[in-house]
């Protein structure tokens, strides 16, 4: 579970963004289980809605392992919004341009995210728990806007 003090939770509603549903998908799921880590048990079951029992444990269990190696070992604090909140923060932004990275095939773009965020000792298992994540959720049609710009953009 993610500590509380890895995350800064903010509940300016703001003017929002629009996020495609794969994106709510990954925003909503980590700010539920910041927010309360007994809510982890409704980002299953939403989990298992849209992917199917067996689809969705690679998914899942992607999502939730980058999430604890983040929290024990992000250079910094992270910070994201309270679930009810249209606005998308900067590091929320960072995990959906990684997802999306690698569901496009951008590994560089992928490893350049983990760098910014992780030391190096613990980018290669984040890199393996985002991939998990981000094939479960190609595997079932839930495509992340291709990123734009940084290392590794065409």
């Amino acid at each position: 579970m993610i500590p509380v003090a890895t995350a800064e939770l903010s509940d300016n509603p703001g003017t929002g963004e629009s996020l495609d549903p794969p994106e709510r998908l990954v925003v909503g799921s980590v700010r539920r289980w910041l927010k309360a880590p007994e809510e982890w048990s409704r980002v299953e079951a939403e989990f298992h809605l849209l992917f199917g029992d067996d689809e969705c444990l690679f998914a899942l269990n992607g999502l939730k392992g980058l999430l604890e190696i983040l929290a024990a070992h992000a250079r910094r604090t992270l910070y994201f919004h309270l679930p009810c909140c249209r606005l998308v923060s900067a590091d929320e932004r960072s995990l959906l341009s990684l997802v999306a990275a690698l569901q496009h095939g951008r590994q560089q773009h992928a490893q350049a995210i983990l760098r910014w965020l992780l030391p190096a000792v613990h980018q290669a298992q984040a890199y393996k728990q985002a991939f998990w994540l981000a094939c479960g959720m190609a595997d079932c049609g839930l495509i992340l806007r291709p990123p734009t710009g940084g290392a590794g953009s065409h």
